[in-house]
């Protein structure tokens, strides 16, 4: 039995773009644009293998002489993360990795996530200005050649409840979806003392409710 899975259905925003080869095969990446029922979006990073399932129905629309960019589609597959160096600092990247592309003719704004895993970091309590309470989180998810490390945030009622009934390394079974999120980040200061603020984007997982 999996200790993940991710189930997605959005518009592709992005041409697929080798980011990687391993053993021979590439691997691609391209850009999702995920519709809320609040009319929001999240554009999640997608990465698939060259020898998948995945890349084989993307190509199939290319001999079609089909456009990639702009098609409806669906994702089945599992969050991945890793640490990347960038800048003399770790950067933990998070991308969805499909293991399953189903061409859709309606977007269904499906975007839900299931997960086991562990507690990995301390469960802080806070809340933001407008009086909504937060508690982020880490859990730690294994795999078979390895574990991935997903971010995720807990509000409200579901916050309160982590926080007063779980510790760092519990077993727990959660459910959401996965979103982006664009936060200011401080990288320094100009000639005359003024911040530098680079805008960042951060992809955690949204719990909706946890499994007792």
């Amino acid at each position: 039995m999996r200790n993940q899975v991710i189930e997605l259905t959005g518009i592709v925003k992005t041409y697929p773009e080798v980011v990687s080869v391993k053993n021979g095969i590439e691997f691609f990446k391209m850009y999702l644009d995920v519709s809320r029922l609040s009319n929001n979006s999240d554009i999640l990073p997608i990465t698939f293998s060259g020898a998948s399932k995945a890349f084989d129905v993307l190509s199939s629309l290319e001999e079609q002489g089909k456009e990639i960019v702009g098609q409806i589609i669906s994702i089945k597959g599992e969050v991945r993360t890793r640490n990347k160096k960038n800048d003399k600092r770790n950067k933990l990247e998070v991308t969805v990795l499909a293991n399953e592309i189903v061409i859709e003719q309606e977007n269904k704004c499906k975007n839900k996530v299931k997960v086991t895993g562990f507690i990995a970091k301390k469960l802080d309590i806070r809340d933001t200005p407008k009086g909504i309470k937060i508690v982020d989180a880490i859990i730690a998810i294994n795999r078979e050649d390895g574990s991935d490390y997903i971010p995720t945030v807990f509000w409200n009622n579901v916050a309160e409840d982590i926080h007063n009934e779980w510790n760092v390394g519990d077993k727990i079974e959660l459910l959401g979806r996965m979103q982006s999120r664009e936060y200011n980040k401080q990288i320094g200061t100009d000639e005359v003392g003024n911040p530098l603020i680079e805008v960042r984007t951060c992809y955690e997982m949204s719990v909706i409710k946890i499994f007792k």
